[in-house]
């Protein structure tokens, strides 16, 4: 799958499908809290217009994990909440994203937090994990249903996560071993390699840890604790990288 263009209409589809969804609610449901969260439906909704800000208009990026967060927190102050304005201007970022393909390079690396860097095909990946993790809290807060394909998790884990660095714990950097994730990609398995704070990607090997099953209900709980999980696995991942 070549996800430098691929991942563009994918981002583009779950964008319009999170523009419906979010217009379907009532006033009641878009201030619904989400579980586990300060944020209510629509600053979920808000916050996603931010981070396609910085896919267009906002090059600003933060020095580190905390950066983040903090970087989060200070976007959400200055947005509205109109949902037809936050519908139209998250329409026009995506119709000027859906350019890059044409336009940048495939090797090309792309600056992101944290100090570092992504291909297009990551920037999709981390595009398309925004839409499943956010849309899944809109879900949590609403009771509505949010659908996203598990093949569409694939490009976070085999090229976004390379960047996963920049949000290690100190335990994460301490880590020498491989993981096989074999969630079912038509591609085939992902292969991490974790050695003193560097991931690299498909490096095969004899693998330390695996995790299989539904890459998308695995994304919500690894690394990004929207799921509970018991999985000695997952946990030990987690347990590999700051909660922004």
């Amino acid at each position: 799958m070549d996800w430098h263009t691929h991942g563009a209409a994918r981002a583009a589809f779950y964008t319009d499908r999170l523009i419906d969804f979010v217009e379907s609610l009532d006033p009641e449901e878009l201030a619904a809290g989400v579980p586990g969260m300060p944020w209510t439906a629509i600053d979920v909704y808000a916050h996603v217009v931010t981070v396609w800000r910085r896919y267009t208009v906002n090059p600003q990026r933060a020095a580190d994990w905390r950066g983040v967060a903090r970087e989060n927190a200070a976007d959400l102050g200055q947005i509205g909440r109109d949902v037809p304005a936050l519908s139209r201007e998250l329409r026009e970022h995506m119709q000027r994203m859906l350019t890059y393909p044409d336009l940048v390079p495939a090797d090309a690396q792309l600056p992101f937090h944290a100090g570092q860097t992504l291909t297009l095909a990551g920037s999709w990946g981390n595009a398309l994990n925004e839409l499943l993790i956010h849309g899944d809290d809109i879900s949590r807060a609403t009771g509505r249903n949010w659908e996203f394909d598990p093949a569409d998790t694939e490009p976070f884990w085999r090229y976004t996560s390379s960047a996963l660095p920049g949000f290690m714990s100190d335990h994460g950097r301490d880590a020498q071993d491989r993981w096989l994730l074999d969630f079912g990609f038509a591609s085939g398995p992902v292969h991490l390699r974790f050695d003193r704070g560097r991931v690299t990607v498909d490096e095969p090997g004899p693998p330390d840890y695996t995790v299989s099953g539904d890459p998308a209900a695995i994304t919500l709980a690894m690394p990004w604790h929207r799921r509970k999980t018991t999985d000695p696995a997952v946990v030990e991942f987690n347990s590999r990288f700051e909660a922004v």
